[in-house]
């Protein structure tokens, strides 16, 4: 006598419990992907304004004489737009103006960010050091995302001693 087994299809119910948590673990992670991305875009421009804030005193001490930096679209002006996104140069400034004279050497030109971050100034339409290491002007760069996360303010701080020193703030404004 021949016995056939019947084969079954399906899922076993541990087999359907073990998709079902995986599937909801999934959904639980891919919520906050998209603030730890944004985070750390925050802090890899947070780290690039303040090694340019750096640059721009280092600069100013190794060349002895003023050196600034300024929000630039083009790199070859200075626009005075508020938001340094669009990017920035930094530049020799012997005559302490708002422009980037023939005679005077660019030293970097940093593009615009293709990003959601904006990048706020609050010392006035530049970053300036004396050849002494000291800001012409202290002030705060402020760095937030345009989206309606809530995530933290990064800062880069200037202080009137010249020191330069990065921060997370409480949420963007």
């Amino acid at each position: 006598m021949l016995v056939l087994k019947r084969r079954e299809h399906g899922f076993t119910l541990i087999e359907l419990l073990i998709t079902v948590i995986i599937i909801a673990i999934s959904i639980s992670l891919v919520t906050p992907i998209g603030q730890i991305a944004e985070r750390f875009r925050l802090d890899y421009f947070n780290q690039r304004v303040y090694s340019s804030a750096m640059l721009v005193k280092s600069e100013a001490i190794k060349r002895s004489q003023l050196v600034s930096a300024c929000q630039s679209n083009s790199g070859t002006s200075c626009d005075g737009d508020a938001n340094w996104a669009g990017g920035w140069v930094i530049f020799e400034n012997p005559n302490n103006d708002d422009l980037i004279d023939p005679t005077e050497e660019v030293i970097r030109v940093y593009n615009a960010i293709d990003s959601i971050i904006e990048i706020s100034w609050g010392g006035g339409t530049r970053l300036s050091f004396t050849s002494a290491g000291v800001p012409v002007t202290s002030g705060e760069f402020s760095m937030c995302s345009s989206t309606s996360r809530a995530i933290e303010e990064r800062v880069v701080n200037v202080a009137s001693t010249g020191l330069i020193s990065k921060q997370v703030r409480g949420a963007c404004p």
